[in-house]
């Protein structure tokens, strides 16, 4: 079942029965009787309800499309015997509604028409219900046993406030005793006046999570389901005035469609009526942080801490300039933000950041939010006194978790070789001895005089309470023998550190393969030095022997 959209004509399709002003008016005519039930006028739309029975003797097919009506239900065989139910509609509220009869077997060949009076006016009325409307009966096997609409914010159940969360839930019985109904859906819609007002439908604005819930599927037989539809945060771009919310549940069965959208939950059994308050000017912007927002942990000497959370103008006035301030004498915070361009019915985000002392007590501690509107443009924006009116109903909530830091595990195991003209790679173990998970920045030092650094992997890491975590320090080395540094680790804004001792070989020789001691070494570098001076010496002194010469005669 396809929910249809309400026409912005306003067609009423109203069936009023029994009432005194609404005699039916019947014309008969060779075995066929056309009853005209009350009809309704509201401005230019009329609406005529007509039954046609057939007692001809033989099938035949009716149609109203010809008759100056612009819109029938019309188009339809009836066998003899049988009665079948008509409605038409007309921007020009013809005097006479008249039924064109044809032979069934023969649709070409018109037997007669039947013409009846339509001017019976009745007043409009708001009788009207969503499945009447929607082009269903209602119907008995259904039943809205329960409504029930829940204010979650500031304002009341029938009086709302802009950025109220709202829960509707909606209880749905299926009254039949043996038989289940299938398909069970249940539809809200919310109009700005009541459907026999020529109420518009504006469901789409309030923001609603589904305006249909399809969740409850097969409605066994006496059962009761609910249906729950959410309104998170009332938009604060609705207009102020009152609103009429309407419900609908309906399903299938063997025998037919079931559709119920009357209440005694409801007011005057058809809708509930509630309002939606207007804001006075003076309070008309407002910080509104939600439940995670209002709150923060923090910890002493915790630099950077962050609260975000949005600002609202709820008025009918655009705000050139906005001014938002945070504030605690004893956290020593007092922080702005200019906000430009704060239109009526929008919102912009804060983020404000601040650091945390760290001389407090574990504690909580409240930031007060103000802002100040109203601004005089002649002004400085960033000056509270250039502004004429301020709201400041807000607070942010810093617990402070933690002021005594304790100190953290620091094991450093030597991973790699130390000698000159090689890095050496030192594995730090870092374990959080907290309460609580923590932030750790580690970092070497008191090494430049013998080392380069080369990299901390990782240099920064949270660490969960009681964990541990690995980090790899590569030095290279630029002096050899016994030497330390300090592995650093900044918690909380503590730093604490642990000395670390190594020996670094000096780079290898030639003769280091022939565990040769390093004296031994050098005289042999002598001897090699002085044998090759001696020979030198001697190639020398062959080279300036005389060479005898041979004469011959």
């Amino acid at each position: 079942m396809k929910k249809q959209t309400f026409a912005t004509l306003g067609i009423f399709l109203i069936l009023i029965l029994g009432l005194g002003l609404t005699t039916a008016n019947t014309s008969s005519k060779n075995g066929v009787t056309l009853t005209l039930t009350p009809n309704a006028h509201s401005g230019d739309v009329c609406v005529v309800n007509a039954t046609v029975k057939n007692s001809n003797g033989t099938a035949l097919y009716i149609n109203f499309e010809n008759t100056g009506w612009a819109s029938w239900t019309s188009g339809s065989n009836i066998s003899s015997g049988d009665s079948k139910f008509f409605t038409g509609a007309s921007s020009s509220c013809p005097e006479t509604a008249m039924a064109e009869i044809y032979n069934a077997s023969n649709k070409t060949q018109k037997l007669f028409t039947l013409s009846i009076n339509s001017t019976i006016i009745v007043a409009p009325t708001e009788e009207n219900t969503l499945c009447q409307y929607e082009n269903y009966n209602e119907t008995s096997g259904l039943r809205i046993s329960n409504f029930n609409v829940d204010n979650q914010g500031q304002g009341s159940d029938s009086s709302w406030q802009y950025l109220d969360p709202i829960q509707i839930k909606v209880g749905v019985e299926n009254e039949n005793r043996t038989k289940s109904v299938n398909d069970v859906d249940v539809e809200l819609v919310i109009l700005d006046s009541p459907i026999g007002q020529s109420g518009n439908d504006i469901t789409s604005d309030f923001n609603l999570k589904d305006d249909i819930v399809t969740t409850i599927g097969t409605l066994r037989s006496r059962n009761t389901e609910t249906a729950t539809f959410n309104i998170d945060k009332l938009p604060t771009d609705l207009s102020p005035g009152t609103y009429y919310m309407y419900v609908m549940a309906y399903g299938n069965t063997d025998n037919g469609d079931k559709c119920v959208s009357t209440s005694t939950r409801l007011d005057n059994k058809h809708y509930y009526e509630f309002d939606i308050e207007s804001v006075d000017y003076d309070k008309s912007i407002v910080a509104m942080p939600s439940s995670d927002e209002s709150t923060v942990d923090s910890y002493c000497g915790q630099k950077d801490v962050q609260v975000s959370f949005p600002v609202y103008n709820l008025g009918d006035s655009d705000e050139d300039r906005v001014l938002v301030n945070i504030y605690n004498s004893k956290l020593g915070i007092d922080k702005y933000l200019v906000l430009n361009n704060l239109d009526s019915g929008d919102e912009q985000p804060v983020t404000l950041s601040f650091d945390v002392p760290t001389n407090l007590t574990k504690d909580y501690y409240d930031l007060h939010v103000t802002t100040s509107f109203d601004w005089d443009s002649s002004k400085d924006a960033s000056d509270p006194l250039s502004y004429d009116r301020e709201t400041s109903d807000k607070t942010i909530r810093v617990n402070i978790l933690s002021c005594e830091v304790k100190a953290p595990t620091i094991n450093a195991v030597l991973e790699s070789s130390s000698e000159i003209g090689k890095n050496i790679v030192v594995q730090a173990t870092i374990t959080n001895n907290g309460e609580n998970s923590a932030n750790f920045v580690v970092a070497p030092m008191d090494f430049d005089s013998w080392a380069d650094l080369v990299s901390v992997m990782p240099p920064k890491m949270t660490i969960p309470a009681g964990a541990s975590q690995n980090v790899l320090i590569t030095l290279s080395p630029k002096s050899s023998g016994e030497q330390t540094f300090k592995v650093s680790v900044a918690k909380n804004g503590k730093i604490f550190s642990q000395p670390v001792s190594l020996t670094v070989a000096k780079k290898p020789g030639i003769f280091s393969n022939f565990n040769i001691s390093g004296t031994t070494a050098y005289l042999l570098i002598a001897i090699i030095v002085m044998l090759f001076l001696i020979l030198l010496i001697v190639i020398v002194r062959l080279a300036r022997r005389p060479v005898a010469r041979n004469y011959q005669s």
